[in-house]
């Protein structure tokens, strides 16, 4: 076990002693997760069973806890892990996260795993509260993150439907912002192209400069 998986020291600098301790304890209860036996299974055959072009690498094999900056004014929400090649993310003024702890088969999580990795979730969203926009990387991270936000009466209309470039406003003065997720079968195809994507980074930039 990687022990800066599990303290995650970018995450902490600077925070008050209560809020340490609390991302602290959050992050070692998603490592020892073992709730969803599909998931387990799974994520320990993938660290076994290596992909050819990545036999030298050290996998993980476990669930994966959020990292970055908790105070960053961007809070990104992904999926899950990614399976195979995820090392080495470097991250500057944001806070990335994953509404699924573990990597599923096919990327594609049930329902109920969805519902048992929620609270981890839950959890950042109220840690992370110097953020001002939540990104949301696909449509199952933006309903799971809308969700929950409906849940703590941030937002109290019906969830819109999911688009690219869709912005919606908190009553706490955050904003959530949905993009399609940069997944290669996505970038392949043209779904989501580098320009779109820019084009939202942009937009985003924009608004925390009008805000900040």
């Amino acid at each position: 076990m990687s022990k800066t998986m599990i303290t995650n020291s970018d995450s902490i600098d600077g925070t008050s002693p209560s809020t340490k301790e609390r991302l602290l304890a959050l992050n070692r209860e998603v490592v020892e997760c073992r709730v969803c036996p599909r998931l387990v299974n799974y994520r320990e055959s993938v660290a076994t069973v290596k992909k050819k072009q990545f036999l030298n690498w050290d996998y993980w094999g476990r669930p994966v806890p959020g990292f970055g900056d908790m105070k960053a004014s961007i809070l990104v929400v992904g999926l899950a892990p990614a399976p195979h090649g995820g090392n080495g993310l470097q991250l500057r003024g944001v806070y990335m996260t994953a509404a699924v702890k573990c990597v599923p088969p096919d990327n594609k999580p049930t329902t109920e795993e969805i519902s048992n990795c929620a609270h981890f979730l839950k959890s950042e969203l109220e840690i992370c509260n110097l953020s001002r926009v939540i990104l949301c990387l696909g449509q199952l991270a933006y309903r799971s993150t809308m969700i929950l936000l409906k849940q703590d009466n941030l937002f109290s209309y019906k969830i819109p439907k999911f688009e690219h470039g869709l912005e919606i406003g908190l009553a706490d003065g955050r904003k959530v912002f949905a993009s399609y997720h940069p997944s290669p079968r996505n970038t392949r195809t043209g779904k989501l192209t580098m320009k779109m994507f820019s084009s939202l980074l942009q937009r985003i930039n924009r608004g925390l400069g009008q805000t900040s």
